[in-house]
């Protein structure tokens, strides 16, 4: 980021000047400096730092701290050349009168004095194999050992040598010349095997680059040549310096390399294309060397005596924390705590640095990153790395917790965040923000405004169990994020119902009541238009009295059929409308209605609606043939069954073919006998007789999605009527239940499941387990509202 692109320089004397690629100049740092005398020559490796100086001794600095260590022993005269082996255990001298002396870098202490050279030594290096290489300006080359002094080789190359490189391999080793040739050696061969004549110059300086791909040569006219050096050609050429090169340093990763001159200058070029890049100027004098012994340090020597350390780096440093930006979950202005249902919660953000995020960690667990697609990244600042993260976190019942959030870079930044959570009930998952609940108002249409705790799909409105909105979906809605729905209010009280689902398919309602003021006018008899929206069907039968007289008569299944109609009338029940209930008792019920109820009256439903079917009766097997089962009509004759009884199977025809409403609700208050006897009275058969009709009411619930059938027994028992109750055993608590007693969570909404559990339990409590209700298997909306409790 431009912002940060700034030197920290601390030494007035030095003086930058740009290099001619400006956006390409790398970022330089003082690190720390130390002044000492005139200095001859330097040499460096990571943890050792040794000069030669002009009053003829050898010190030795602490590379990192650049405090004085040792002052090394032993020299004859003035040292020329200096080298610091890779391990820092040894320095290594070459001395104007051919001495070679080795020092422990430790204590000082000579490890070897050899006079191994009758002139000036120009070159010396310790290699990784416990040798050292030495070369002098009569071209006489030696490989001894360092622990023992022992000459291992020595050769001869054409020419004065003025000094020498060897390369990161340590298998050649390149000798410049006075007569601006350069000689390539293989030095376990002792054989030149090349020899580069380019310059026309004396050659001053030479050096590998650490990826072997260059050996780059530089001469008194102060040209800098670059060498491929796989192939030894000439790579390319460039000016360096006005006057001769004196010194040339790669930095570890071969991405710069800088050249000495002796026009008071240390320059910096890119490696890649030789563009120069960065000047070094020194108003005291010239620089003696330099040396790269690490990615970021760059050591100078002055020959005033100024020893400086640098931090040099491609680009400033990442001083910048990272960002972190949350998807989910989001905090809230006021930080107050934000709530979720369920057992757990998927933390979702960003997290973007100008360097790269190294890791994010949720409540201390690192979460799991992904780079993002361009597209996602662009409307955050330019140059920014960007990570997606993605961590799950448990919590208990109930439970608040803190959740900390942690973006870490690969500089060690860090930007912490912190959200604090709760977990809420189904109760609470579901938020009501207006209006008030229990309120009033005179306006015929309300907005109702929600938040969902919970990632919500889909939501629907009912109003006084008409449904208004009907699985809508939601589009990018968020935990906490607000839902704004209009609907509209009868005249007194309503009862709101807004069911939401969950991406994986839960559902859960909240209920909350309005009551609209208005004056009650008296209607005239013209026939209201009903507005959009889910409508309620009904059959509804119940059979005491048989024409018949061989069929017995029942006592309560009419009472229960009327009872029931009577229900679904009111608000609690449905309001369903006269128009659309047909009620058939007794001798209205005869086969004729009831066919023209379930296959011509239930057609006029559509997919969206409702339809409730409720049998009260008897059921009964034809004698030739047990398997086919009736349903008997007031007008049924025994005999007969086929021509004046309900097929069951016809039950199933009208399900999948006339009636398409998709939640349909079959109650069947029936069961049969054998034949038929006395044991109708009890709207069944003997104990040891199997009970097929409701077996086969529960299968047929297969033949179209959304049907549920709940029976009053099950196969093999008899469905009881109770002289204490006035109806039926099952029918009594169905309509106890739907009027209240099933509300088990008390949200004033008695679903169907509660419906059910409600009706199973209080008839196995009463019959003492004799009948049990039967519910279909098959799938259904279990959360389907059958009726409402009122405040």
């Amino acid at each position: 980021m431009n912002h940060l692109r700034y030197c920290r320089i601390a030494l007035l004397s030095v003086v930058f000047i740009s290099g001619s690629v400006a956006q390409r100049e790398p970022y330089v740092e003082l690190l720390k400096s130390v002044e000492t005398t005139g200095i001859l020559r330097g040499a460096v490796n990571s943890t050792v730092l040794a000069a030669t100086l002009v009053n003829d001794s050898v010190k030795v600095w602490d590379g990192a701290t650049l405090a004085q260590r040792l002052v090394l022993k032993g020299v004859k005269k003035r040292i020329a050349v200096l080298d610091v082996s890779l391990d820092g255990r040894y320095v290594a001298g070459g001395g104007i009168d051919g001495q070679v002396i080795v020092w422990n870098a430790a204590d000082g202490s000579v490890v070897q004095d050899m006079d191994d050279h009758s002139t000036v030594v120009v070159g010396v290096r310790i290699l990784r194999n416990g040798t050292i290489l030495t070369s002098s300006s009569d071209a006489e080359v030696r490989l001894s050992m360092v622990a023992t002094g022992k000459e291992v080789s020595s050769f001869s190359v054409e020419g004065e040598i003025t000094c020498q490189a060897v390369d990161p391999e340590e298998k050649f080793c390149a000798f410049g010349t006075g007569e601006g040739r350069v000689q390539i050696v293989d030095i376990a061969q002792s054989k030149v095997i090349r020899t580069l004549a380019d310059s026309k110059y004396r050659i001053t300086a030479m050096q590998f680059s650490p990826d072997k791909k260059y050996l780059v040569v530089g001469s008194i006219g102060g040209a800098a040549l670059f060498y491929d050096a796989g192939s030894w050609t000439l790579a390319g050429k460039t000016q360096a310096h006005s006057v001769g090169v004196s010194g040339i340093a790669f930095d570890a990763k071969s991405r710069w390399v800088i050249t000495i001159g002796a026009d008071s200058t240390v320059r910096m070029f890119s490696t890649s294309d030789r563009a120069r890049v960065r000047v070094f100027t020194d108003p005291r004098g010239n620089f003696a060397s330099a040396s790269f012994p690490g990615n970021e340090a760059l050591y100078t020597f002055a020959v005033k005596g100024t020893i400086t350390k640098w931090r040099i780096l491609e680009t400033p440093p990442d001083t910048i924390r990272p960002i972190i930006v949350m998807v989910q979950p989001t905090q809230t202005a006021d930080k107050s705590t934000v709530k979720f249902y369920g057992a757990e919660y998927t933390v979702e953000g960003i997290a973007c640095d100008d360097s790269l995020v190294k890791e994010v960690t949720v409540n201390g667990v690192p979460a799991a990153l992904q780079s993002l697609p361009a597209y996602d990244t662009l409307r955050l600042p330019p140059g920014m790395k960007v990570k997606s993260f993605r961590s799950t976190v448990k919590f208990e019942p109930g439970a608040t917790r803190d959740i900390d959030i942690k973006a870490t870079d690969w500089l060690g930044n860090a930007t912490s965040q912190t959200v604090s959570m709760k977990r809420v009930g189904q109760s609470d998952a579901i938020e009501i923000v207006g209006p008030v609940p229990e309120s009033e108002t005179e306006k015929a249409f309300v907005r109702i405004q929600f938040k969902n705790w919970f990632d919500i799909a889909s939501y629907s409105i009912a109003v006084n169990l008409v449904e208004m909105v009907q699985n809508r979906p939601v589009a990018v809605k968020r935990y906490g994020d607000v839902v704004t729905q209009e609907i509209p209010l009868i005249v007194g009280y309503n009862h709101v119902q807004i069911t939401a689902s969950s991406k994986s398919g839960e559902r859960i309602t909240k209920t909350i009541g309005l009551n609209r003021k208005g004056t009650v006018v008296v209607q005239d008899n013209t026939p209201a238009v009903r507005g959009s929206g889910a409508q309620k069907w009904a059959v509804v039968v119940g059979i005491s009295e048989y024409a018949n007289p061989a069929i017995p008569p029942l006592k309560y299944a009419d009472a229960d059929a009327r009872a029931l109609a009577d229900f679904l009338s009111t608000p609690e029940g449905g309001g369903f409308e006269n128009d659309h209930m047909k009620v058939l008792l007794d001798k209205d019920a005869t086969i004729a209605n009831i066919q023209n109820a379930l296959s011509n009256f239930l057609a006029q439903a559509i997919d969206i609606d409702l339809v409730v079917i409720y049998f009260a009766g008897h059921g009964a097997p034809e004698p030739a043939r047990p398997t086919n089962l009736y349903l008997l009509a007031h007008d049924s004759d025994p005999n007969i069954l086929r021509t004046t009884a309900f097929p069951m199977w016809q039950i199933q025809d009208v399900l999948a073919r006339y009636i398409a409403a998709k939640r349909i609700v079959v109650f069947s208050d029936a069961c049969h006998s054998g034949g038929i006897s006395a044991d109708f009275g009890t709207r069944g058969m003997a104990v040891t007789k199997k009970n097929l009709i409701n077996q086969y009411l529960t299968d047929l619930s297969r033949s179209k999605e959304g049907v549920v059938v709940f029976t009053a027994s099950a196969a093999g028992e008899v469905s009881q009527e109770e002289p204490a109750l006035g109806h039926g055993v099952f029918t009594y608590y169905l309509l106890d239940g739907m009027k209240g007693a099933a509300d088990f969570n008390n949200d004033y909404t008695i679903t169907v499941n509660e419906l059910m559990q409600y009706v199973e339990e209080q008839v196995k409590r009463k019959t003492q387990g004799a009948q049990n209700p039967t519910r279909s298997q098959t799938s259904y909306d279990k959360n389907l509202t059958i009726a409402i409790r009122s405040h």
